[in-house]
């Protein structure tokens, strides 16, 4: 299931450096937050995964399939009334067989949620 337009709407991109950043806002009204938590929305983290590799197939302008998560930290609830949602994707690299690798901080002015470091393969 893409996420994009569904569970979120990206509202500007960037570049640092080598960083790509993306902000982002997230969709109340998405059918995920009804089943988790009703009266209690949580995004759950498997959503920030996925977000967290569709934005690095836009940035890279490339389909890419999640094959592995090295870390995840969660360090705060993610929920759809959160606001100034930002995504940096940093430490992109590739390599010969089509893996890139990829670190994903997400965050708010005042809130860091996650901390994800994972692997994808071009699909």
């Amino acid at each position: 299931m893409k996420l994009l337009n569904n569970l979120y709407e990206i509202t500007s991109r960037q570049q640092e450096g080598t960083a790509h950043v993306y902000s982002v806002s997230l969709n109340p009204d998405c059918p995920i937050y009804k089943a988790h938590f009703p009266g209690q929305p949580v995004t759950p983290g498997v959503c920030i995964i996925q977000t967290a590799v569709e934005l690095l197939s836009d940035a890279l302008g490339s389909r890419l399939s999640l094959t592995e998560v090295k870390n995840a930290k969660f360090l705060a609830v993610l929920t759809p009334s959160d606001s100034n949602i930002s995504v940096r994707l940093d430490k992109i690299s590739s390599d010969a067989d089509g893996r890139v690798k990829a670190q994903a901080t997400v965050s708010s002015p005042e809130t860091t949620y996650s901390k994800i470091s994972f692997v994808c393969r071009k699909a």
